[in-house]
């Protein structure tokens, strides 16, 4: 489970960091970067939960 968790974190944390390349490259916003905003929020919330998560 744990390793579940890095993996979401670090998947999370590449989604946020090529929105964030796409967005200082000034390209017109997609679908696609909803996408990796949605994946990138939502890997990184899920990673530290599972990793923080004090009832297991």
């Amino acid at each position: 489970m744990r390793l579940f968790a890095v993996i979401c974190f670090v998947g999370g944390v590449a989604a946020l960091g090529t929105l964030a390349v796409r967005r200082s490259n000034k390209r017109p916003w997609t679908m696609l970067d909803t996408g990796l905003s949605f994946v990138g929020m939502a890997g990184v919330v899920t990673g530290l939960i599972l990793l923080f998560n004090r009832l297991q």
